[in-house]
């Protein structure tokens, strides 16, 4: 949920999946505006970038221990 409403945050990702812009997402949710649509998509481009170094991190692993 966005903080200080009943919005899923999912509900942001499946908008604009379907082709909703951030700011047609605001006028359609009360209670969501900029900043907490900031807030989710810095931490989900935060966690995407810990996952992608952590994968990156064990392929390097399971290639040295193949050469």
């Amino acid at each position: 949920m966005f903080r200080a409403t009943r919005v899923p945050v999912v509900a942001l990702f499946v908008n604009l999946k379907d082709g909703v812009s951030v700011n047609e997402f605001v006028e359609l949710f009360a209670g969501v505006d900029l900043s907490l649509i900031s807030t989710v998509l810095d931490h989900v481009a935060k966690r995407s970038e810990e996952h992608t170094s952590e994968l990156q991190s064990r392929l390097h692993l399971v290639c040295r221990l193949l050469l």
